[in-house]
């Protein structure tokens, strides 16, 4: 038993020394691309030729702008040959990250930058529409839809992100009050690939039994 403790320990205080460098990097990363930003202005004004290259932290910065919705940030990486695809340690891409956190104007630009729409990454086989839907972003899944993103496409539980956002609805823990908008979007949009409502063992559909949750609470006088 104390072996899985000290297992467990160390896998967990190497994530949080992993999040507390990639923090560092990011801010060192963000003091650099502004100095750079003058920079570049001063050798436009001059006529100067300017050299893009990479940097210390640069990808650490760019998750974050994905993560805060940083677009403005995000597109002076982009502009100093930031890769849009390149994955963290979890396989995750900035789009998936701007999608997890709800961050349309990020989501929209890395779109625009050709960002790979359909990228499973290689914790759970999650896309960055499994991430939107789950996460109950209503915006950023109608524009991974519109910019189109697989609505058929498995993660490693072999759902789709109809299925997942609908297992999100059942746990009153991660449910959000657009989980219901979601699903109705992602039913009529996927139309003959739609798949039936995901049932637990009694065999309530997820709408039934997220009615009976809401009824079980205590009601406001």
């Amino acid at each position: 038993m104390i072996y899985i403790f000290v297992g467990l320990f160390t896998v967990i205080l190497a994530y949080c020394t992993q999040i507390s460098l990639d923090t560092q990097n990011a801010g060192a990363a963000h003091n650099y691309l502004n100095t750079k930003n003058q920079q570049s202005k001063i050798a436009v004004t001059t006529g100067q030729k300017q050299q893009s290259s990479n940097f210390p932290g640069r990808f650490a910065l760019f998750l974050e702008t994905a993560r805060s919705g940083d677009a403005k940030t995000a597109q002076l990486c982009l502009r100093n040959e930031q890769n849009v695809d390149e994955v963290d340690h979890l396989g995750r891409t900035a789009l998936h990250w701007a999608a997890l956190s709800g961050s349309d104007e990020v989501l929209s630009l890395l779109l625009r930058n050709g960002a790979s729409i359909d990228q499973q990454d290689t914790l759970d086989g999650l896309t960055a529409l499994h991430y939107a839907a789950f996460y109950g972003h209503v915006k950023s899944t109608r524009l991974l839809v519109c910019a189109g993103a697989s609505m058929t496409v498995m993660d490693n539980r072999r759902m789709n992100p109809l299925q997942l956002t609908e297992m999100a609805s059942l746990k009153l823990a991660s449910v959000q009050p657009t989980h219901q908008m979601i699903i109705k979007y992602l039913r009529g949009a996927m139309k003959d690939d739609v798949t039936p409502p995901l049932e637990n063992v009694a065999g309530l559909t997820v709408l039934r039994l997220v009615e009976r949750q809401a009824q079980s609470l205590p009601q406001m006088e």
